[in-house]
């Protein structure tokens, strides 16, 4: 009986993880057919392990000021591939579709 619920356990992680893969390619697919380059390209490669960025973090982790970072983060929200989002006073970037395969 654990053996099973292993076996599905893992069969489901496995899902999610080749789920996940196919979102990260469609969207290199998505940034190379909007012609994005340098930051933004780089973000939407992270955005499986980092799904909710502030533009500071981006531009601490990317070694770019905070605009070109900003700018980076509202290219990729105009192609869908994230959605900003204020809370509080603060703009955040939220890529959803990641949030949902990673808590579904």
């Amino acid at each position: 009986f654990f053996a099973e619920g292993v076996a599905a356990s893992a069969e489901a992680t496995r899902e999610r993880v080749d789920r996940l893969v196919a979102w990260q390619q469609e969207t290199r697919e998505r940034v190379r057919a909007a012609g994005l380059k340098g930051v933004a390209e780089r973000v939407a490669d992270e955005l499986i392990g980092t799904p909710v960025l502030r533009a500071s973090q981006v531009a601490q982790r990317h070694d770019v000021s905070s605009q070109g970072a900003m700018n980076a983060l509202r290219r990729l929200a105009a192609i869908g591939v994230v959605r900003e989002d204020s809370r509080n006073g603060r703009v955040r970037f939220v890529a959803d579709d990641v949030v949902a395969l990673l808590t579904g």
